[in-house]
């Protein structure tokens, strides 16, 4: 094709090379096998997750990662897309889990008995404390927990504060605390891990107990922080009250359960019903 003279020539080659395009698509799609049932980019046709044909054309490389969608899988992939840093926080092998998950009754022992209150607890300010032996299912169920908030603000109608929330959720452990704080001393500097741990709207404190030393500065610091901006803090400990008042103080314990905002998983729940714990905790 010849160079164009003038921008009306222009504007033709134009569109001579875009029906050409159009025409080499359409004599592909007469012959081939896969149009209609599977992708296929010789063709241009592209079925989404859900089954429906996809609206976009497919990016699988640079920046822009965006799978080949219908169009109201692609508004609800876009939405989510503000809510990438806080679910990269959780870790990998539990983001896709959520409380409506069928798989996670296998994963949390009496996931049936908790579901209700772990869905109470999502909107609740103050602190949440999931409690149980190692396996009962905790850490999981504080991910399923999470990935249904970020879900929820996710959907067309979520308010700007459920946005916010999710936006701003943070999931960490108290040896990530202790080892980002340890860090930083050596450089003479703030963790930034523990100042987004003292402001995150959602905080998922993970493992409270396994850190080996320097327990009460860190955990105490963010803990009363959060405590006077009644920030959301959802805690998975092993620790009994007694153990965790032995490592943190009374002031500690009583900011995080004195609001009576428990989940008892397994062999704690039992021996929490005699002291009236578990009753409590599930008002």
């Amino acid at each position: 094709m010849s160079e164009p003279e003038t921008m009306e020539h222009m504007g033709r080659a134009i569109e001579e090379i875009a029906a050409e395009a159009t025409g080499h698509i359409e004599r592909h799609r007469a012959t081939c096998e896969r149009f209609g049932e599977r992708d296929c980019d010789a063709c241009h046709w592209w079925r989404c997750a859900c089954g429906e044909e996809a609206t976009n054309t497919p990016s699988l490389t640079g920046h822009n990662r965006r799978p080949a969608m219908c169009g109201v899988c692609l508004d609800r992939w876009e939405r989510e897309q503000q809510f990438t840093g806080a679910l990269a926080t959780i870790p990998a092998k539990w983001q896709g889990i959520r409380l409506s998950s069928p798989e996670l009754p296998a994963y949390v022992t009496g996931y049936a008995t908790h579901e209700a209150a772990a869905r109470r607890f999502l909107d609740v300010p103050g602190p949440v404390i999931l409690r149980g032996p190692t396996g009962a299912g905790k850490t999981t169920l504080a991910c399923a927990m999470a990935r249904t908030l970020i879900d929820r603000a996710a959907e067309a109608t979520s308010t700007l504060h459920d946005r916010y929330r999710a936006r701003k959720l943070l999931f960490t452990s108290e040896m990530d605390l202790a080892k980002s704080a340890k860090e930083a001393k050596s450089w003479q500097g703030d963790s930034p891990l523990v100042a987004r741990a003292i402001r995150s709207s959602v905080l998922i404190l993970d493992d409270l107990g396994q850190k080996p030393e320097d327990r009460t500065t860190i955990i105490a610091e963010i803990i009363e922080e959060r405590y006077r901006k009644t920030l959301p803090t959802w805690v998975t400990t092993f620790l009994t009250s007694n153990e965790m008042i032995a490592l943190y103080g009374a002031g500690t314990h009583r900011r995080l359960c004195e609001a009576r905002q428990w989940i008892l998983l397994g062999a704690q729940r039992c021996a929490a019903i005699s002291r009236g714990e578990a009753k409590e905790g599930e008002r």
